[in-house]
């Protein structure tokens, strides 16, 4: 199914934090991020240009959640 390209950003991540969150950072791919979302591959990098870049942005939206002061001690 096409997805407007702001709700296939917010699928890819939740596909990638799943997957991270369950193996980790090195045994997730790219292919397996892509084949979860029902997508090829060339989509999950029109998003992301890397999974580091993946991985960095869960990271950020993580970081938004935590309270004001731990977010200025981190950063």
């Amino acid at each position: 199914m096409r997805l407007p390209a702001g709700q296939r950003r917010l699928q890819l991540l939740a596909v990638a934090r799943e997957r991270f969150s369950a193996q980790g950072f090195h045994a997730t791919s790219m292919d397996e991020v892509a084949e979860r979302a029902g997508v090829t591959k060339p989509v999950v990098y029109q998003h992301f240009p890397s999974k580091r870049a993946l991985y960095r942005e869960l990271l950020n939206e993580r970081g938004l959640a935590l309270p004001r002061p731990a977010r200025e001690a981190a950063g």
